[in-house]
């Protein structure tokens, strides 16, 4: 599972179940209201993504339920790319120019993830 569609998928059940954000940017407001839309016109008429975002509306936080509307996305994603670059430019406008986002795959002993260092900096 792709990481950033689950992350997608998470702010989409948010979405559904609350309309929009209340602690995020009116421009990121207005993205996700799109993003929500874009997605369920996407999947109307398709039986198991009208189901996920029907389960993940009554149960935003349930991570199975997120994770089940991700597969689905992910599935609709990888077969539609015109779709899949709309929903991508759409999470770029939820971000905004202010979001940080760090994925790491894999493992490792440690991982440093950081924004913004202003001088020095040392790492031992």
């Amino acid at each position: 599972m792709d990481p950033i569609t689950l992350t997608i998928a998470g702010a989409i059940a948010t979405g559904v179940a609350t309309k929009t954000g209340e602690t995020i940017s009116n421009a990121a407001q207005n993205a996700i209201t799109t993003l929500v839309r874009t997605v369920r016109q996407r999947f109307s008429g398709h039986p198991e993504g009208e189901s996920a975002l029907a389960a993940a509306k009554a149960d935003p936080e349930s991570a199975p339920k997120t994770k089940d509307l991700a597969t689905i996305l992910q599935t609709v994603m990888d077969q539609d790319p015109a779709f899949a670059a709309d929903i991508q430019a759409l999470w770029s406008q939820v971000q905004g120019d202010e979001t940080v986002v760090n994925n790491f795959h894999g493992q490792a002993k440690t991982v440093v993830q950081m924004r913004d260092v202003h001088g020095g900096l040392t790492i031992n």
